[in-house]
């Protein structure tokens, strides 16, 4: 059998090659989300490249509302929302 070779880094935060556990990643993780890091620059600082690791380091972790992408028509639910309440048909409206 052939050993896998791997540099520097491999991807796993540690985890593989024992410098870190998953339960210290995981505070560094939710700490770094927590300061509003989007999941990139996390996976960038902590070396993680693996997405289903990255998901469960950061699992029940809300993202930054920085992060959250504005709905294009936002302004025109709250209008005719607002209308519906003044009772205005959706013909109306």
């Amino acid at each position: 059998m052939t050993d896998v070779r791997r540099r520097d880094g491999d991807g796993t935060g540690g985890l593989r090659d024992g410098s870190a556990t998953f339960e210290e990643l995981r505070e560094q993780a939710v700490a770094l989300r927590r300061e509003g890091l989007s999941r990139r620059q996390i996976r960038d600082r902590l070396k993680v490249h693996n997405n289903n690791l990255l998901n469960r380091l950061l699992d029940g972790e809300p993202p930054p509302e920085w992060t959250k992408r504005p709905n294009a028509k936002d302004d025109l639910r709250a209008a005719a929302r607002e209308m519906r309440t003044r009772g205005m048909t959706y013909d109306e409206i």
